[in-house]
């Protein structure tokens, strides 16, 4: 309380410093300018919340203050409020036409809303005013690619390259257009050499593991996999990776896959323990034990098809199961890819992790690795030229013991 009070001191002194040089009342310049100045000055501290306050009362005296106007821009954008920040840098480039920087913002704005459309237009305003902004050029390419316009989005990164040919970004993004567009030999190349120019930057090594991965070189996709994730050890995605493409590793067996497992999941969830409310579970020896599966690849993924066969394995009579979607609003009843029957058409209950209460859903994380025979050829499904495929399944369930669960 005495910081936030001693902070408001600051900017009422501030500001009545700032009147005192308002001596015609008509003539607001100076104070507006003074005020930009304290302004400024907070924001370059860190003190938003100070900068805001004084960013608002100049716009109360002039509303077309391009600079204050700019920077509530900016904090909403930082701040992940691109609602809030799209209008205030509407009205900056209203107001400054020419400003580069305001329409650059305004189009990061309109692209982190999905507004591909203005956001293109934005950016071509960006590079009608400075054609050398390579980071303009990136940024077209996005807008492009969410209008799945791959060509000219290539061509935009091909710009930026050629305006700044040592712009990792621009490589890395290169290299995932054309990974899309099936061109893996090229987007190595650019994937390679964007951590050529950042070797520190862990999404360029997640995607040329992803690059390395689709050409069958599973090696080389271990070892980027592993680099991302010491770069980045709190980013889930080239764990997850990681873990993934250790299937295709014909040296490890699948006792060594469950222990990365394992020992991964710990990274994130700790030592599995059983959840605070355990002790009101019914404990009757004779009920059903009730199981919850949670992902997000019940449809249209291995994932959905390998559990079917798990759920079909479920006596319903001693197993009370659920599947929770983490991705889909609904799980669909069919397989529309052509596989066996989807989770939503066997015995399981399935609904959104959303909409269950977290009380509900806290329960042990168990990995489960799988041998799974194929319904129609009665062979197993291999991920390798020789070997069974198996697949990472988390699940939640409110256990009888505190004791991890492995399945095989």
């Amino acid at each position: 309380m005495t910081n936030r009070k001693q902070r408001r001191r600051e900017l009422n002194e501030a500001v009545r410093n700032a009147r005192r040089q308002d001596r015609p009342a008509a003539d607001s310049s100076s104070t507006v300018a003074s005020l930009f100045a304290c302004g400024m000055q907070f924001a370059q501290a860190g003190r938003i919340s100070d900068a805001t306050g004084i960013f608002r009362r100049i716009l109360e005296i002039a509303p077309g203050h391009v600079g204050s106007l700019f920077q509530m821009g900016v904090f909403a954008h930082r701040a992940g409020d691109n609602a809030t920040a799209e209008p205030f840098f509407l009205r900056a480039v209203a107001t400054d036409p020419k400003s580069v920087a305001a329409h650059f913002n305004l189009g990061r704005s309109q692209l982190s809303l999905r507004k591909y459309e203005e956001a293109l237009g934005s950016f071509c305003r960006v590079l009608d005013l400075d054609p050398a902004l390579a980071e303009a050029s990136v940024c077209l390419a996005l807008a492009l690619q969410g209008m799945d316009r791959n060509d000219e989005a290539a061509s935009a990164l091909r710009q930026a390259i050629a305006v700044r040919p040592g712009y990792a970004e621009a490589h890395m993004n290169l290299g995932n257009l054309l990974k899309e567009q099936g061109k893996l030999s090229d987007a190595e190349r650019h994937a390679r050499r964007a951590i050529a120019l950042a070797p520190g930057l862990a999404t360029a090594h997640r995607n040329l593991a992803v690059i390395l991965q689709d050409q069958g070189l599973a090696d080389g996709a271990i070892k980027s996999f592993e680099a991302a994730s010491r770069l980045a050890p709190n980013w889930p995605d080239p764990h997850s990776g990681l873990l993934f493409c250790l299937n295709y590793d014909a040296r490890r067996t699948a006792e060594a896959i469950a222990a990365e497992h394992l020992r991964r999941g710990k990274l994130w969830t700790g030592t599995p323990r059983a959840p605070d409310n355990f002790a009101d579970h019914d404990r009757a020896p004779d009920r059903r034990l009730r199981i919850g599966y949670v992902s997000g690849d019940f449809h249209r993924h291995p994932v959905g098809i390998f559990m079917s066969r798990i759920l079909e394995s479920h006596d319903p009579a001693q197993v009370e199961s659920f599947a929770y979607s983490t991705g889909l609003a609904r799980i669909p009843s069919r397989n529309s890819c052509g596989g066996p029957r989807n989770i939503g058409a066997q015995s399981a209950t399935c609904r959104t992790a959303k909409s269950r209460p977290r009380s509900e859903t806290t329960a042990l994380i168990f990995w489960s690795i799988c041998r799974v025979t194929s319904p129609r050829t009665g062979s197993q499904c291999s991920a390798g030229a020789s070997r069974p495929y198996r697949s990472l399944i988390w699940a939640m369930f409110p256990p009888r013991d505190s004791r991890p669960w492995i399945m095989s």
